[in-house]
C-alpha cells in the first residue's frame, strides 16, 4: 500500500512538471523561438567566413573572364597589350586596389612569375599598390626608350601601301602612346588625314572634317 502511494505521488509530480514545462513553452514569443532554432542550425552548419570565401569567389569570377597570362619576354607590345587587357578585366571585377595586384600577379607565369617573386621583396611586409605594380612592370618590360620609339612611330605614321582599315588599326594602336597629339577629335582627324595617301588626302582637301569618325 505504501509502495502504491509512492508510485502515484511520483506520477503526479511528473505530470505537474510536464504541465509547467508546457506553460513555459507556450509563453515564448514565436520570433524568439525562431531565432533560437536558427542559432542552433548555425552551430550545426556554420556559414563560411565572408573574408576567406570572398577571396576565393573573386578569383573564380576573375578567371571566368578568361584573362590572358603573361610569361615575360622582350616583346614590348605584348607586355603593353597584356597590361591593357588585365586592366580591363580587373575593372570588371570591381575589387579594391590590393586585390587587383594579387589577381594580376596570379596571371604571371614562367620567367615573369620568377621576376615578380624577386621584385616583390622590395615592398617588404606590405602589398604594393596597383600603380606601383604597373610602374614596376613597365620599367622591366616596357622601357621608356621603347615608349619613345612608339611615339616617334606614330608621328611618322602614313598609310603607304596599307588599306584604310590596316592604316586605321595601326593608327589606333600607336595613338595611345602619344595622347597629347590626339587630345581632341579635331586633332585626331587632322593627324589621320595627313597620313593618308596623297590621292586620298587631296580628294578630302576641300572638306572641313573636324571629327575622327567622319574622316575614317
Amino acid at each position: 500500500m505504501t509502495e502504491l502511494r509512492g508510485a502515484l505521488a511520483g506520477i503526479q509530480k511528473m505530470v505537474e512538471m510536464l504541465a509547467a514545462d508546457r506553460v513555459r513553452h507556450d509563453s515564448v514569443p514565436p520570433e524568439i523561438e525562431g531565432n533560437s532554432a536558427g542559432h542552433e542550425g548555425q552551430m550545426q552548419n556554420p556559414m563560411p567566413q565572408s573574408s576567406g570565401d570572398g577571396g576565393g569567389q573573386l578569383l573564380k569570377n576573375f578567371m571566368a573572364l578568361r584573362p590572358p597570362e603573361f610569361s615575360g619576354g622582350t616583346n614590348a607590345m605584348a607586355a603593353e597589350n597584356w597590361m591593357k587587357s588585365v586592366e580591363k578585366h580587373l575593372w570588371a571585377t570591381g575589387c579594391n586596389d590590393a586585390r587587383k595586384v594579387r589577381l594580376a600577379t596570379f596571371l604571371l607565369t614562367g620567367e615573369a612569375e620568377r621576376w615578380w617573386e624577386t621584385v616583390r621583396r622590395r615592398f617588404r611586409n606590405r602589398e604594393p599598390t596597383c600603380l606601383e605594380f604597373q610602374e614596376t612592370f613597365n620599367a622591366n618590360y616596357f622601357l621608356s626608350c621603347m615608349r619613345e620609339q612608339k611615339v616617334y612611330d606614330f608621328i611618322e605614321l602614313t598609310q603607304g601601301s596599307k588599306t584604310i582599315a590596316q592604316y586605321e588599326a595601326e593608327f589606333i594602336s600607336l595613338a595611345r602612346f602619344a595622347p597629347e597629339l590626339v587630345s581632341s577629335e579635331a586633332n585626331k582627324a587632322t593627324k589621320f588625314q595627313r597620313g593618308l595617301r596623297p590621292e586620298i588626302r587631296y580628294a578630302l582637301a576641300g572638306a572641313r572634317i573636324v571629327d575622327y569618325p567622319t574622316v575614317v
